[in-house]
């Protein structure tokens, strides 16, 4: 299965690769006959070892005495050959029926080549390749599908006899598999019955999804499911693989996975809001929904992912009472007015075909605003009183078995059974999931019912609508369901990566989808967030001056410090985050820096390395914005993540003793998370304001964009955002250094006590960080000066060296300064570096 998953992953994705690269996605004949043959010996291979491994469940469950017999590794080479040859034989006959047809179109519209979508461009129908084509599907789907389900009706009467123990092992095992055959079932049975039946009706997104499926999800999910769920397999693989326990092996992919699945559903749902709220023409019922839908999916994704990072690089996954309580609160809530949301969408759509005369009326601002207000506070309050409840119960265990808080997983470490909290709980199900299901049912079997007597065209419009919505509503409902049922049922014969995963998926799932079904998709919104790049204004970077002999030489050298730069600093966060000795606070706050000094740079560098080679140096509104929110956001991270680092010496060495307690694990985290969200929220608002500007000029006097230039362009005074740079100043400036002097005048007044090698270390110590801090501080303080006071009188090229100072000088000199000077870090970065030239 392995193997075959390879086949269908590498016809598939080298070609896919190549065609998001490029300009014009073309194959040749002959290229895309190759591509076709492989991906349905992959289907076909697929279903027949699937079926194989149904039938060695059967005899393994109901013939376990004769199981060695049977299955002996020469009828176990047998079968895996014959399935092999069988999708290998069926497809050639396929592909040579298909190359005998005379072809008239030339369009695809896949993202790869499949039988039946060059069977529709041969010039007449192909009545063989048809009746073939029914006898491959009798084949490769009914009488597989007939095996396995008369392999499972044995099984499950065998069990029913079974004690419960046994039973609980049976579901274990045959779950999986079943998982893995409707997982690829259901994807390919949609791409059949979409060519049959020609089912145009159905969204872009969904059949794009849906046609890349079957071919993606089972080669990903099967080593999961069948190999690190395997015990044999996982104990083979990681004797030899190294000394790190299995699950730590993974820790750094979870990380990086989380922290990447955290940051673009944050950032992408927060962008759909920012766009929605700015523009009016957004402002109808249905954009206030999803702009709430967008609101609640941050609410859920910010109460799981911060702690779920935290402990991807903690020893010990604890939680505080009183921060599981607050978890729970917010993950309830999150669930409650996704619900909520939901249903007030159904209301909207049904309104809206059903009553479209009415709409208007029914739907004012004032009803949405209500309606909206009325489906978050719901969750607010019912979440309130659960959360109550869940407070006075008196709880004897201590052990969670989930990633998050819950108010199920609390419930039960109870001494005694919290009977009102059951009883509640029911009370909530009605109202959140039975009552908002009736509505949405009886919503849509009323436009289903207005839908039939509509034209050919308007259906196919509904269908596209309400698709997307039920689509949103039913990812949601059965992660939750599941979480729900498994609760009430205790169903521990549910596979880990089963539980894991449905788990997590109503809390990550909907939040990071719902922008690409309502966002990307709805063409207004689509329109509104690119509005500003369909403009033909753009900005000219008049900082370089004309083209000269000296540009290749400013190239080479802006391209080297570029890949340095991101190389040493990159190669430092890798050895932070791998050396579990290096999990301190400093080290993290220095890691933050690095990272920090990774957004900076490529803020800035791609873009002047591209402008050095080229004749005009221009750069649209839209990549000028994101350039400008990049580096005020470098900047702005710059300060503060070194201002946590004056106090973290300030607790350090002032008070040494307190330093384990106040310095955990949790409030280092905790520190750094907020130092990059001050950083990431406040150039957002400062952007906002500038985007609002009417801007009458286009040249910006430097190397690359920033906000005071383009509030320069303005054709009026921007008082508010004047005012807003004050404050900005006060807050990232001001209080910093206050903060910083006073704790490097704290530091020198101990070290005034102490002996004069204790003074020796404090000194080495801190004199680095005022070094980085300063050498920041001079760059980025003579650009602010120089935009509130025009000092034009200062010369070019020291104008020029004190614009770029503060972008260039710190990320590059923070990994010496910080890293080899630094001896903990130096020493293992020589280790790995050992390890690389000499493995053994």
């Amino acid at each position: 299965m392995f193997a075959n998953g390879l086949v269908g992953n590498s016809a598939l994705f080298p070609k896919l690769i190549s065609d998001l690269l490029s300009e014009k996605k073309i194959i040749s004949l002959t290229a895309c006959y190759i591509q076709t043959y492989f991906l349905h010996t992959y289907m076909a291979n697929e279903v027949a070892i699937l079926t194989m491994m149904a039938y060695d469940r059967y005899v393994a469950i109901c013939n376990p005495l004769r199981y060695v017999n049977i299955l002996t590794n020469t009828n176990t080479c047998m079968l895996s050959l014959a399935a092999c040859l069988y999708g290998i034989l069926i497809t050639i006959i396929v592909v040579v029926l298909t190359i005998r047809l005379q072809l008239c179109g030339s369009i695809i519209h896949k993202h790869y080549c499949d039988n039946m979508s060059i069977v529709k461009l041969a010039c007449a129908p192909s009545t063989v390749n048809s009746i073939f084509g029914l006898f491959v599907i009798g084949l490769t789907v009914i009488i597989p599908l007939t095996v396995i389900v008369g392999s499972y009706i044995q099984i499950a009467m065998i069990s029913l006899k079974a004690s419960k123990g046994a039973q609980g092992k049976v579901y274990q095992t045959c779950i999986t598999h079943l998982l893995t055959f409707f997982c690829f079932l259901t994807g390919g049975l949609f791409v059949l019955i979409q060519h049959r039946l020609n089912a145009d009706f159905v969204p872009y997104p969904v059949h794009v999804f849906m046609s890349l499926e079957y071919l993606i999800v089972p080669p990903l999910f099967n080593p999961l499911i069948y190999g690190i769920r395997t015990a044999q397999l996982n104990w083979y693989f990681f004797l030899g693989g190294g000394s790190l326990p299995p699950r730590e092996e993974f820790t750094l992919w979870y990380f990086i996975c989380a922290l990447l699945l955290y940051a673009i559903t944050f950032s992408v749902n927060f962008l759909l809001i920012i766009v929605i709220i700015l523009k009016k023409s957004l402002h109808e019922p249905m954009f206030i929904f999803v702009c709430s839908l967008f609101a609640n999916g941050l609410v859920g994704n910010s109460a799981l992912f911060p702690k779920l990072i935290s402990d991807l690089l903690s020893e010990k996954k604890i939680i505080s009472r009183t921060a599981c309580y607050i978890q729970t609160y917010f993950v309830h809530t999150y669930m409650a007015n996704e619900l909520t949301i939901l249903t007030v969408m159904a209301y909207d759509r049904y309104v809206a075909i059903c009553n479209p005369l009415r709409y208007v009326n029914i739907l004012t601002n004032t009803n949405t605003c209500v309606l909206s207000l009325a489906a978050c506070l719901y969750g607010i309050l019912i979440t309130i009183i659960g959360i109550i409840l869940l407070t006075r119960l008196q709880l004897c265990g201590s052990t969670i078995h989930k990633h998050y808080c819950d108010n199920m997983s609390i419930a039960k470490l109870a001494c005694v059974g919290g009977n009102v909290n059951s009883i509640f709980g029911l009370f909530v199900i009605g109202l959140t999931v039975i009552i908002p299901l009736m509505v949405i049912v009886g919503s849509y079997i009323q436009i289903a019912m207005i839908s039939l007597k509509a034209s050919k065209d308007a259906r196919g419009k509904v269908y596209q609508t309400c698709i997307t919505h039920l689509l949103t509503f039913f990812s949601f409902l059965i992660g939750a369901l599941f979480v729900l049922i498994q609760h009430r049922l205790n169903a521990d014969f549910v596979p880990y990566p089963v539980h894991v995963f449905m788990s997590l998926e109503y809390l990550i799932v909907p939040p990071l989808f719902n922008p690409l079904i309502y966002g990307i998709r709805t063409e207004k919104i689509r329109n509104e967030g690119s509005h500003t790049q369909s403009q033909d204004h753009v900005f000219l970077l008049n900082g370089f001056g004309e083209k000269g002999p000296l540009s290749y030489l400013y190239f080479i050298c802006a391209l080297l410090l570029y890949a340095i730069t991101f190389s040493v600093n990159f190669l430092l966060i890798i050895v932070i985050i791998l050396k579990k000795s290096l999990h301190e606070p400093m080290f993290i706050f220095v890691y933050s820096l690095f990272a920090n000094g990774l957004v900076g740079n490529s803020a800035l560098f791609p873009k002047l390395i591209s402008d050095l080679l080229s004749e005009e140096k221009i750069i649209s509104r839209t990549a000028c914005y994101i350039q400008a929110y990049f580096i005020l956001t470098y900047m702005t991270n710059e300060v503060t993540i070194l201002t946590v680092m004056a106090y973290n010496r300030y607790v350090a060495i002032c008070n040494p003793l307190r330093y384990v307690n106040i310095l955990t694990k949790t409030n280092t985290f905790m520190l750094s998370l907020a130092a990059c969200l001050y950083g990431i929220l406040i150039p957002m608002i400062g952007l906002i304001l500038t985007t609002r500007l009417q801007l009458c000029g286009s040249t910006i006097h430097k190397h690359y964009c920033d906000n005071m230039s383009i509030i320069k362009l303005a054709c009026v005074g921007g008082n508010v955002n004047s005012i807003f740079g004050l404050f900005v100043v006060g807050l990232t400036v001001i209080i910093p250094l206050i903060v910083i002097v006073g704790s490097y005048l704290q530091i020198a007044m101990i070290s005034l006590k102490a002996s004069k090698e204790g003074r020796g270390k404090v000194y080495q110590t801190c004199i680095t960080h005022l070094l980085t801090f300063f050498s920041f501080l001079i760059g980025s303080l003579f650009i602010l000066i120089q935009h509130r006071l025009n000092a034009d009188f200062v010369p070019y090229p020291v104008h020029v060296f004190m614009s770029l100072e503060y972008l260039i000088v710190p990320p590059l000199f923070n990994p010496l300064i910080y890293g080899i000077r630094t001896e903990k870090i130096r020493n293992e970065v020589i280790k790995l570096f050992r390890r690389i030239i000499n493995p053994s």
